[in-house]
């Protein structure tokens, strides 16, 4: 060894022993051999087999036992890990699954040289067993395991093993030791999103199955061994016809039918070295189509195999193509493809677009040939990132999904180029024109996903383990953002020293498991260069980037004077910066600058050319969280942008300011029809603060002029903190007192005001979390009562204000799908400000005051039975009003004749409910509310029961009761209680709720029918699209 070789070896090991993970590579690993015999079942749907492993212990530990893996069990039943993340993610299907389409694995006897071992299940998956050695294992010793073992296949509408009909797809189907390493013992149950951590060996499998099925599998051929050679020339032969096939464009005229099953069986033997998997997909209908791809730094050749049903015939003639790009591509960026031959099966695949094993991969349905060589391409690369570099994917998926999806979009680019555009995914059309994308270029995907989820507080860092992921972060993040940070990456090393350290990585860490610390180390031992700031910021937490263009003629600091480009960094992580000059949308100039740390400002020489305007992160490549600090004009007027004026919304774009808009209508009793439109400023993805206004017209019904009606918000938030001003004004007939509205003589409705401003936090951060909780707070002003109208003279402020503070938890039953629980506690204090007497002309200010206390708790379970949901609920509320004895709560929450706080848009505000006017039944019903006709003064207490029937028709029927607090009419006389019942049919139609009563007793009394008690609820501020955006990404 010289001395530069020595001197690298002590700077890696100085790297690796400074890395933010705390590890130290591990040096050893356990070794297992298996050798499989199944046969395929295909009218019972079932794989009979024997497995032989040879378990080799490379580790300095001596062991007393082997978790085993039995993951066809996840599919046993609702009970499963696997059933559990589904139920959190909205899948109800494996608890309503008849037993057919459930599976599982059975018929073991673990034996050892013919020893029966004891073996136990796992004390809470079913999925994994525990298997005792016959004695315990040394360092360096093996030990042979056998068993027999029944799959029974599953639904291919599940997950990643099963069958639809008799198209199989044979993934995760045998006993599997988990893996043993420096952190001891990774017994996994079976889940969807996170996938795999094996232990590498060779598998030696044979398969037995009628004849004329074709069977895409790991590993290659013994040549000679059971009935390959004869297989190998049957597939020499499909392929043939195949290519024949769709060069005549056979799909046309094919079915998609299944032919009858061979009496004759045949034995296929596969072998594979160096692999931790082995899979296999089997289907008679399938067309094959052969390639080759030679190496870039090897002098051999990789076969290809595309194997597909006719009807995907069309998508699938190029798929030849998508495979050796993808195993070119991989291999020069990262390292020659070790195996013999890759291949690609149109399959049944229930778990996302497509699924990777060693040596092959399954793709779902596409539905476009662009969807179909992306899909490809990213499972191809899986042979690199899971299959060759087996990290642990339950913990680290970013390592093998990030990387991978960072490998599939660079490979988009180097084929086709980096302008290209969304066309490239949806086809010539004139979309991207007409929504102002055309620019849009494809490499920008990865940054504007996760943006979404960032820009709406609801990210999570790339290191998290799967099970803790939402599902949509799952794919912005651990796929789109690692995509963008190591593209990110390459920019700041440069493409050369990028290149080199992946390769460096790869020929160290091939066939072992590495760990983040591992990829940090070997990448600082390649570059020479010091990346904390990468793996410990970019990728451990959610903290934001945010470049800020600041000057671009400031005069240098230091002894030099000339003029020069100044950058700060406002945001919270390290980056690279890199300014551009540009002239119209060509690129004339640009400046780097080095990795600024937060708060740092870096200055650079401007360089003397005639430029539009200067752009920082023009190319996009720093994850830039806030664009709108990136852009200064050269011209006169340099600060101001273009203005932008466009209907709905847009893409943001940091070079101009956007204005959109929508048509806008309403109408209420009051104001008639009205017409406007809503400005706002809402691009995609969302900014921290929007605003939204929309002004709206009508003719005034009472007097010969136009009103101006409306709503305003502005809304903003910071990681979980979120606030929101809000203002509407409407016509309405409102009383403060109800001696004003004796008083009433001929008053005109008076345009009523609402201003509130409210903040939240939310107190519990983690998405996946079954408890998640917020704590609120809101001031609010109401004015515009029509007491106002009674006097000539001015009067005094007549108005409402009220402070209310709320605590609410939400708690998903895990041990029960489909049930959650909430507990809502409210309490307000308001201040009401009326006059003494409707008498006194000018009237004397008097100031009224309640406090309220309101509790509610709900609970609520949802069940799919054989397509149709099934539902039940519960409420409990208890009210508590203290004060003046004019203000109320209602059962049926905020309507017509009682609105005093509630955020809602009622179309007849201050209507009598007895006027008769069916616009006055409107009522929020909301916190378990009841179509009880009935406003206390001293609160209530109730409950509501209510059952969704399983008829296909959105109705569910209730029955509850309020017990009402108010007092006896008169001086002195005590409050008292009055039990109310009702029991109601409810017809549910998108927004509106009709509550109609079959039975109702009020004071004894007992009514049938819904008389003049039947309500319907219509919150159209619950349609707001930006609210409902935020609601369905909790």
């Amino acid at each position: 060894m010289n001395v530069r070789l020595r001197f690298a070896a002590v700077w890696a090991l100085i790297l690796a022993a400074a890395t933010p993970f705390d590890f130290l590579a591990q040096t050893w690993q356990q070794q297992v051999d298996s050798d499989i015999r199944v046969t395929l079942d295909d009218t019972q749907h079932e794989l009979h087999g024997d497995i032989h492993i040879t378990y080799r212990n490379n580790s300095p530990e001596t062991l007393d036992f082997v978790w085993m893996h039995l993951w066809p069990n996840a599919y046993r039943n609702g009970k499963t890990a696997l059933a559990k993340q589904q139920f959190r993610d909205g899948e109800m299907f494996m608890f309503y699954a008849l037993s057919r389409d459930l599976g599982g694995i059975d018929s073991l006897a673990f034996t050892s040289n013919g020893q029966a071992l004891e073996w136990t299940y796992h004390p809470e998956h079913i999925d994994i067993a525990k298997v005792s050695f016959p004695a315990p294992l040394g360092p360096g010793q093996s030990v042979e395991l056998s068993t027999p073992f029944r799959v029974e296949l599953p639904s291919g509408k599940i997950s990643r093993l099963g069958h639809l009909a008799e198209s199989y797809q044979i993934t995760q189907w045998y006993p599997k030791p988990a893996v043993f390493d420096a952190d001891g013992w990774h017994p996994m149950p079976y889940l969807n999103q996170g996938e795999f951590y094996s232990e590498y060996g060779t598998f030696d499998v044979r398969i037995a199955l009628p004849e004329n099925y074709t069977v895409g599998a790991t590993g290659d051929f013994v040549t000679g061994s059971e009935d390959n050679d004869a297989e190998s020339a049957r597939l020499d032969s499909l392929a043939k016809a195949s290519e024949d096939w769709c060069d005549r464009g056979g799909w046309e005229e094919a079915t998609n039918d299944f032919p009858p099953s061979s009496e004759r069986m045949k034995t296929l033997h596969y072998r594979q070295s160096r692999v931790h998997d082995f899979a296999w997909f089997a289907d008679k209908r399938y067309k094959v189509l052969r390639g080759e791809v030679l190496l870039p730094n090897e002098d051999r050749v990789v076969t290809t195999w595309s194997m597909f049903t006719p009807e995907s015939g069309e998508l699938w003639q190029r798929a030849p193509e998508y495979l050796k790009d993808a195993t070119y591509y991989y291999s020069l960026w990262n390292g020659d493809y070790p195996y013999d031959q890759v291949t690609a099966v149109d399959g049944t695949i229930s778990a996302g677009g497509g699924m990777e094993y060693p040596n092959v991969t399954v793709i779902g349905n596409t539905g476009s040939a662009s969807a179909l060589e992306t899909v490809i391409v990213h499972e191809v690369g899986h042979n690199w990132f899971y299959g060759i570099l087996g990290s642990n994917e339950r913990d680290n998926a970013w390592m093998d999904e990030g990387i991978n999806s960072f490998n599939e979009t660079r490979y988009i680019l180097t084929k086709y180029g980096d302008d290209k555009g969304l066309n490239f995914l949806v086809g010539n059309s004139n979309l991207a024109k007409r929504f102002d994308v055309d620019d849009f270029r494809y490499k920008w995907i990865d940054e504007l996903s996760c943006l979404f989820p960032a820009r709406l507080g609801v990210d999570q860092p790339m290191q998290c383990h799967s099970n803790s992921l939402t599902s949509l972060n799952y794919g912005a993040i651990i796929y789109k953002k690692t995509a963008a940070a190591f593209a990110m990456l390459q920019s700041h090393l440069g493409t050369e020293r990028f290149d080199a350290a992946m390769q460096a990585y790869f020929d160290t860490w091939k066939f072992r498991h590495p760990s983040p610390a591992d990829l940090q180390a070997s990448m600082e031992a390649s570059t020479g260069e010091d990346l904390a700031w990468f793996f410990e910021d970019w990728v451990q937490t959610t903290q934001r980037n945010d470049l800020k263009l600041v000057s671009t003629d400031a005069r240098a600091s230091g002894p030099w004077s000339f003029r020069a480009i100044k950058v700060r960094n406002v945001g919270e992580l390290s980056s690279p910066a890199r300014v551009s000059g540009l002239k119209g949308d060509s690129v004339v100039a640009v400046v780097d600058f080095p990795l600024l740390a937060p708060g740092e400002v870096g200055q650079a020489l401007r360089p003397h050319v005639d430029v539009d305007r200067w752009v920082l992160d023009h190319d996009r490549a720093t994850l830039d969280y806030n664009r709108k600090n990136n852009v200064r004009h050269t011209r006169m007027l340099g600060g101001v942008e273009p203005l932008q004026v466009r209907m709905l919304t847009r893409l943001e774009d940091p070079e101009r300011t956007q204005l959109f808009w929508a048509p806008a209508m309403g109408w209420n009793r009051h104001d008639g029809l009205m017409l406007g439109a809503t400005l706002h400023n809402s691009a995609l993805p969302w900014r921290d603060v929007t605003w939204r206004w929309t002004p709206l017209l009508g003719r005034d019904r009472y007097e010969d002029a136009v009103n101006l009606q409306g709503l305003l918000a502005v809304e903003g938030r910071h990681g979980d903190f979120s606030w929101a001003l809000k203002s509407r004004r409407f016509g309405a007939m409102e009383f403060l007192q109800s001696n004003a509205a004796q008083a009433y003589i001929d008053v005109s409705p008076k345009p009523l005001t609402r201003t509130s401003l409210g903040m939240a936090y939310r107190l519990n951060a983690n998405p996946t979390s079954p408890f998640d909780a917020t704590v609120s707070t809101e001031l609010i002003h109401i004015d515009g009562y029509a007491d106002q109208g009674l006097w000539s003279s001015e009067p005094p402020a007549i108005r409402r204000m009220a402070a209310r503070a709320e605590l609410t938890i939400n708690h998903r039953l895990e041990g029960l799908p489909g049930a959650r629980q909430s507990l809502s506690v409210r309490t307000t204090r308001v201040q009401h400000d009326g006059v003494d007497s409707y008498l006194i002309d000018p009237p004397m200010p008097l100031t009224m005051n309640n406090s309220v206390l309101d509790a509610w708790y709900h609970l609520e379970r949802t069940v799919p039975s054989a397509g149709r949901e099934v539902g039940w609920s519960v409420d409990a509320r208890l009210v508590a009003v203290d004060g003046w004895h004019e203000f109320g709560a209602a059962p049926a929450g905020s309507q017509a004749s009682s609105d005093p706080l509630v955020d809602a848009l009622l179309l007849y505000r201050g209507a009598d409910t007895s006027a008769g006017s069916w616009l006055s039944r409107q009522a929020n019903l909301e916190r378990g509310g009841l179509p009880l006709n009935l406003v206390s003064s001293r609160g209530f207490s109730s409950l509501r029961a209510e059952m969704r029937l399983p008829i296909g028709l959105p109705i569910t029927v209730q029955a509850g009761g309020a017990l009402a607090r108010n007092p006896e009419w008169g001086v002195g006389l005590p409050v008292v209680d009055r039990l109310h019942l009702v029991a109601s049919g409810c017809l549910d139609l998108g927004p509106v709720r009709i509550s109609v009563p079959v039975w109702t007793r009020e004071a004894g009394t007992d009514v049938w029918g819904p008389a003049d008690r039947w309500r319907f609820s219509l919150n159209l501020l619950e349609l707001n699209p930006w609210d409902l955006v935020r609601q369905n990404v909790k």
